[in-house]
């Protein structure tokens, strides 16, 4: 099945890198464009795989979207988790320099929490290996199943 990262299209689109895109037209330019391009992915009809930003639950349009037309799936995690993948990632901007960054995945993660247990299927990333996340959420979208999933479920 075809994998879609929405922020590469964003970044396509925009001729810019996130950090770019936000430095120099703001979140709301961000919000709108991620908003138009997903209706365009969604519109193809086509069985894909679409990752986004974890803050696209921050936008009512795009988030009523995807739930509207796609089986939602919370990958959760801890905050650790979280930190050891954007590093893993290469990913060192949102911690640079900054002695609370910690702190504030905290709270973004805590605000975000009841907006991400509103998708249709979630995993609990810190218990189980990679391998283990894939199966589980296949066998609930070949099984046609929207259940909330909560720690190593193995099928």
């Amino acid at each position: 099945m075809p994998f879609v990262e929405l922020d590469t299209l964003i970044e396509a689109q925009a001729n810019l890198a996130l950090a770019d895109l936000f430095s120099l037209h703001g979140e709301g330019y961000y919000k709108r464009l991620s908003y138009e391009i997903l209706l365009k992915v969604l519109s193809q009809n086509d069985p894909m795989v679409v990752a986004t930003g974890g803050s696209i639950v921050t936008d009512p349009e795009s988030w009523q979207l995807l739930k509207r037309r796609t089986h939602t799936v919370w990958l959760k995690a801890t905050p650790e988790d979280h930190w050891k993948r954007v590093l893993g990632q290469g990913d060192t901007r949102p911690m640079a320099n900054r002695t609370s960054a910690m702190a504030e995945l905290r709270s973004i993660l805590t605000h975000r929490t009841p907006l991400y247990s509103e998708a249709a299927q979630t995993i609990d990333t810190s218990a189980q290996q990679v391998a283990d996340s894939v199966r589980a959420i296949a066998g609930f979208v070949k099984g046609g199943k929207t259940n909330k999933v909560d720690k190593a479920e193995r099928l």
